[in-house]
Formats: C-alpha cells, sequence, structure tokens
C-alpha cells in the first residue's frame, strides 16, 4: 500500500531474488553509479524499499542489512501470506524462476511489476504471462536499462524525424548468449527502429550456457535494411557495440552502448 510523505506519493517495493543485479554490484561501493534495484529504490524519493525474498537465509540477512529492509522472507507464498503490503516489485531470480514468480504476482493486488531479463525461458509461457498482465491490467516490464538511456532516447528521435535518412545496415557485436546480452542487442535495435524479422542463424558458439548459445544472424528492420549480429566469445573479454550506417552517415554505439 502507497503512503505519503509531504506531498510525495510513495510506493512500497519488494525485490524477490536477493543477487548481484538485485543489490550486490553496488553494496560496498562509494560510486554514485546504479547499477542495481536496490539502489535504485533507496534512491528515488517515489519508492520505499520494505521487504524482500530470498531462499538462503545468509544472503538473506546480509542484503536485508545493505539495504536496511526490515522483512525478509524465504519464499513469495511466505511474503504473500505476511502482512506487508506493497505496490510494486522487482523479479531477480534466476530465469528459471521469472515465471513462477510472475505467476504468483498476478493474484497480488499490485502496481507493477519490473523482471530482469528474459522474461522467461520458453516462448510460449513469456507470451502468456504479457498476455495474462494485460489482460490484469497490471503494467510489466523488463529491465532493459538502456530504455531509459537519455541518449539513446535522443538518438531514437532524430531517426523518427529522418534526420541521418534511412538506415542502409547495421552490424552489431555482442557475447553471452542471445537471451542475456543478444536479449539488449535486439532489444535496443527494435526500440530504435520498430519490429525485426529474422532471417538467418548462420553460426552458433556456447559462451554462456548450453541453453542460451551466442548466435550470428541477420535480422531485417520492417524497411528493408539488413542487420548483422555477430557473436563474441564472452570468456575472452566483453564487447557490446554496433555500428548503424544511415544515408547520411554511420553512428557508432561503443564501450557498452554509450552514443
Amino acid at each position: 500500500m502507497s503512503n505519503t510523505t509531504g506531498s510525495t506519493k510513495v510506493l512500497n517495493a519488494v525485490i524477490i531474488g536477493c543477487g548481484a543485479i538485485a543489490g550486490g554490484y553496488d553494496e560496498g561501493q562509494s560510486s554514485s553509479d546504479v547499477l542495481t534495484h536496490a539502489k535504485a529504490y533507496q534512491q528515488h524519493p517515489g519508492f520505499s524499499l520494505v521487504g524482500c525474498v530470498e531462499p538462503d537465509q545468509g544472503r538473506r540477512e546480509q542484503f536485508m542489512k545493505a539495504w536496511g529492509i526490515e522483512s525478509g522472507f524465504s519464499t513469495l507464498k511466505e511474503l504473500n501470506a505476511s502482512d506487508i503490503e506493497f505496490d510494486v516489485a522487482s523479479i531477480c531470480t534466476p530465469t528459471a524462476d521469472h515465471a513462477g514468480a510472475l505467476e504468483k504476482l498476478l493474484n497480488h493486488s499490485i502496481n507493477g511489476v519490473l523482471c530482469e531479463k528474459p522474461l522467461s525461458d520458453d516462448l510460449d509461457t513469456s507470451t502468456t504471462l504479457v498476455e495474462s498482465y494485460a489482460s490484469a491490467k497490471i503494467p510489466l516490464a523488463v529491465n532493459y536499462l538502456r530504455r531509459w538511456d537519455e541518449s539513446l532516447e535522443h538518438l531514437k528521435k532524430n531517426i523518427a524525424d529522418n534526420q541521418w535518412g534511412h538506415l542502409q545496415t547495421a552490424v552489431c557485436h555482442y557475447g553471452k548468449g542471445i537471451r542475456h546480452n543478444g536479449g539488449h542487442m535486439v532489444d535496443i535495435l527494435q526500440f530504435l527502429f520498430g519490429p525485426l524479422t529474422p532471417l538467418e542463424v548462420f553460426h552458433q558458439q556456447t559462451d554462456h550456457t548450453e541453453s542460451d548459445l551466442t548466435l550470428d544472424a541477420l535480422l531485417q528492420t520492417q524497411s528493408g535494411a539488413g542487420i548483422k549480429l555477430i557473436g563474441t566469445d564472452s570468456r575472452l573479454y566483453d564487447v557490446f557495440e554496433a555500428t548503424l550506417t544511415f544515408e547520411k552517415g554511420q553512428i557508432v554505439l561503443e564501450q557498452g552502448m554509450s552514443v
């Protein structure tokens, strides 16, 4: 349940899964950068982090101490059975556990859910979840964080305003699985250019997990421009960059997608 502090409406938030992206990357760090859900909630005046769910007791207690969280639970069932009222939830569990958590949250009166990518490890399951949340009128977002990058939002507007002309081609390098880092690449390309059609996969490698291969593939925009995804071996080093060639010039997104 939300509460009001002065003139600011504050939403109560819970984090499900207490690993690195939930808060671990920021624990003990003095940087002003926000790398995790917990730090984002903590620094935003519109949210109060009131609870967390983590089956590992030691990790749960460490997480609660690091972020000043009073209520912790070993399962989402325990959270739902408690008297803790919350408005939004972040799902930061391993991918295999996403669907179960999302299904349980559908039965909770909630204002929104932010889930780490990918939404699930199965396309049909993901489609059903999206449809179920839409039917329940519960906002559901996947944490493709570059959607909120002001420089990329500015680039999207410039492309839409035809300042660069039509896209001729794009060449994009990534590693660590098509659903893991590759999912970020495909999402930002669709953010900039609209729906993409996969045409061909011409190479694959295992540099992440056997269930999430890194693919070399050819995609196509709705206007017919070709986009090449080229996989790299993330065990050697990380690369996440794209070269976009337009009629009026070329844009390079580098160092993790800075314009």
